[in-house]
């Protein structure tokens, strides 16, 4: 035999391994180009327990409820936003309605401002809660969707004042 042919047939007789590496790097390159979301090379995703969403939700009457997914390095953190009627006849009251109620649930201030507040829990170490009103609702597109507006216009029937709370899981 020549050795052209001595290569070719030592080639062929790669060990079973190194085949499956070859394998797994041509796999990975194609996912990687293919822009392709595997969830075991995604990275890590924030979100905030059901259980917490659910105590939050339980504060008041939720119009609509949507989220919205934020995405940076190798990370998505989802956000659950709520449109709550705490059943208050001015936004003062509404937030201070919403305090109470959340605190009574054992959540604790965390900041606050004129325009809202935040909270934390012991429950949920990583869970932030924030309250404002709807008027910061367009940071998050939310009323471009038909149906958190038409939830909201369903609705109001009398006065209304509504708390947008932002529930978010930080790293």
């Amino acid at each position: 035999m020549d050795s052209a042919a001595t290569a070719l047939v030592r080639s062929d007789r790669r060990s079973s391994p190194t085949r499956i590496i070859h394998a797994l790097m041509t796999l990975c390159f194609l996912v990687s180009i293919s822009g392709c979301e595997v969830p075991w090379l995604a990275g890590v995703r924030l979100e905030a327990d059901a259980a917490a969403v659910r105590e939050v939700s339980s504060i008041g009457d939720v119009i609509a409820r949507t989220s919205q997914e934020l995405q940076y390095e190798r990370t998505v953190q989802v956000i659950q936003l709520l449109i709550v009627d705490v059943g208050a006849s001015s936004f003062s009251e509404a937030l201070d309605v919403t305090r109470d109620r959340l605190q009574r649930h054992g959540w604790v201030d965390n900041a606050t401002s004129s325009d809202g507040f935040s909270m934390k829990s012991p429950k949920w170490k990583k869970i932030i809660v924030t309250a404002t009103s709807l008027n910061t609702l367009e940071p998050y597109h939310a009323k471009s969707r038909p149906d958190i507006t038409k939830a909201i216009k369903e609705s109001l029937v009398g006065p209304h004042v509504y708390i947008l709370i932002d529930i978010t899981q930080l790293e």
